[in-house]
C-alpha cells in the first residue's frame, strides 16, 4: 500500500531526515538485503566471507571508506557442503571466522526444500543465535 505525505511550503527544504544505520556502508544499510550473484568460480563465496569477517570484527570491508558497524553473522552457504566451507575457514583467518556462525545441512547440501521453520531445528538455533547480518551465497 502507497502512503502518500503531503509537505506544506517550505517544510521539505527544512526538514532534517535522519542518516540510516549501515551494517556496510554505503550500501548495505542495518535490516538490508544484498544479493551476491554470479557464474561458479568468480569469488562469491571469499568475497562473502570477506565480508562475514568484516561485520563480526567491525572491520572496514575492503577499504577504509566502507567502515562496518560489528555484529554477529549467520553465513548459510547454500549449494556448498559443509566440509569444504570447513576448509575454506580453515585457510583463512581463524580468529574472524569463530566469531561467524554458519547454517548448513548435517550431510550434503542446503536448500529451500529443508528449510521449514517450523520444524527445522537448525533454523530454530539460527533465530535463537539472533545475528545482526546474514550473508546467503548460492
Amino acid at each position: 500500500m502507497t502512503v502518500t505525505k503531503f509537505w506544506p511550503p517550505g517544510v521539505l527544504r527544512a526538514h532534517t531526515f535522519l542518516t540510516p544505520r549501515f551494517t556496510v556502508a554505503p550500501f548495505l544499510p542495518s535490516g538490508g538485503i544484498c544479493v551476491l550473484h554470479g557464474p561458479p568460480g568468480v569469488g562469491k563465496s571469499q568475497l562473502a566471507l570477506t565480508l562475514a569477517r568484516a561485520v563480526a570484527r567491525g572491520d572496514a570491508f575492503l577499504a577504509p571508506e566502507h567502515p562496518t558497524t560489528k555484529g554477529k553473522v549467520l553465513y548459510i552457504q547454500v549449494n556448498t557442503p559443509i566440509q569444504e566451507q570447513q576448509a575454506r575457514l580453515r585457510a583463512t583467518d581463524i580468529e574472524a571466522a569463530d566469531q561467524i556462525a554458519f547454517l548448513s545441512l548435517e550431510h550434503g547440501m542446503l536448500d529451500s526444500e529443508h528449510l521449514v521453520p517450523a520444524r527445522d531445528p537448525g533454523l530454530t538455533e539460527a533465530k535463537r543465535f539472533a545475528p545482526d547480518a546474514v550473508i546467503v551465497t548460492p
